[in-house]
């Protein structure tokens, strides 16, 4: 059912209706600048009206930008009923397939954080005919690292959704074989993140520390992204701040970011005497003078794919300690990495890296692959 305008122009349909603004939305956003600017294209992204404040940061909020046209669904994905609620929502596929049907796209891409997000979008594609592609971070399901029932059995009900795109765009090389795994058999793309580098300026450490209310005398942990106590690991940074002094000695911990759990982590903190060595610093959209305040950059998230605070970090020279899982486990040297979910682990490695014992010299090779050049050639291979 696709077809080309009047014009001969590729028409793109870019699909994302998470419920959270996050380091994948960041990548689609570049993507859909990058279409807007192609005159060989005609582009519409329909995202949820839940991040059109996080659009309008990235200078997407309007509805027409040169080849690009954004719209607004009035619904998000559910956080958690996942799948289950596309199977659940007819009324929303067909609302999707009725834009997707007045567009008449060559292509639909949908941007998915794990198979279980923006599955809505996918369906429409494949009710529509249209040649439907996931763009997804994170494939290692639920049950890998917090192997409960219900994980295990959200990961089985997840796991024939796999077959439901065409074709799959990923940001490591881990991704294809675990596609295979999951019986996918599909064209399968490993397409690397982008780091903006020319809006990371570095500010001298003591005038960006002056700005952003740190200590000029601590020894800062950045934890950086959205806060999810749990998944993304800030309930046990603060265990290990609490419990391995040594290795903390005269640190802080600096979190940027927002989330609905913030409130709970706060309770926490107050509960267990650390809020005096956490400073919470917000959403912020210029991080230059949080990466050039920090000493180390933490990432003790349960599941990641490729995360951008990685390779932001990388950039400004900190090294990284994280957990050895995923994109974090395949790029970063084991001197880096600690097991998911292990306090006195995570202290180890941060008490290693303060003493100069677990040093890098692939930082360079690995920043190669992240170049905004290659990012934008290969998307639109992909997309063409």
């Amino acid at each position: 059912m696709s077809s080309r305008s009047a014009s001969g122009k590729r028409r793109i349909v870019v699909y994302d209706d998470a419920y959270a603004f996050g380091g994948h939305e960041l990548m689609v956003c570049r993507l859909l600048r990058g279409l807007a600017q192609d005159p060989e294209t005609e582009t519409l992204a329909l995202f949820s009206e839940a991040n059109l404040a996080r659009m309008t940061e990235q200078g997407l909020g309007g509805p027409v930008h040169g080849n690009l046209r954004v719209e607004y669904l009035p619904f998000a994905n559910p956080r958690r009923l996942g799948n289950l609620a596309a199977l659940l929502s007819p009324a929303k596929v067909a609302q999707v397939l009725l834009r997707l049907r007045r567009f008449r796209p060559d292509v639909v891409l949908a941007a998915q954080g794990g198979i279980d997000t923006s599955m809505i979008g996918l369906l429409a594609a494949r009710l529509g005919g249209y040649r439907a592609i996931s763009y997804i971070p994170n494939l290692n399901g639920y049950a890998r690292n917090q192997p409960t029932v219900k994980n295990r059995l959200r990961d089985r009900l997840n796991r024939p959704f796999h077959r439901v795109p065409h074709e799959f765009a990923v940001i490591r090389q881990g991704h294809v074989d675990e596609l295979r795994a999951l019986g996918f058999r599909g064209r399968t793309h490993v397409i690397y993140n982008a780091v903006d580098t020319d809006k990371l300026v570095r500010i001298p450490k003591a005038e960006a520390r002056a700005a952003l209310g740190i200590p000029a005398e601590a020894y800062a942990l950045g934890l950086i992204g959205r806060i999810d106590i749990v998944n993304k690991g800030h309930l046990l940074a603060a265990m290990a701040l609490k419990s391995h002094a040594e290795a903390f000695r005269g640190a802080c911990l600096v979190v940027a970011g927002e989330g609905p759990e913030e409130a709970a982590l706060r309770d926490f903190l107050r509960a267990e005497d650390l809020e005096h060595r956490v400073h919470f610093l917000g959403f912020r959209k210029d991080l230059s003078a949080l990466y050039s305040a920090l000493d180390l950059v933490i990432i003790p998230s349960l599941s990641e794919g490729v995360p951008l605070v990685m390779i932001e970090a990388l950039h400004y020279g900190l090294p990284v300690a994280a957990s050895a899982v995923d994109g974090m486990l395949e790029m970063l040297p084991p001197a880096w990495l600690f097991p998911a979910g292990d306090a006195a682990a995570l202290a180890d490695r941060v008490a290693a890296i303060r003493s100069g014992s677990a040093l890098w010299k692939g930082r360079e090779a690995l920043l190669a692959r992240f170049d905004a050049a290659r990012f934008a050639r290969d998307f639109r291979s992909l997309l063409s």
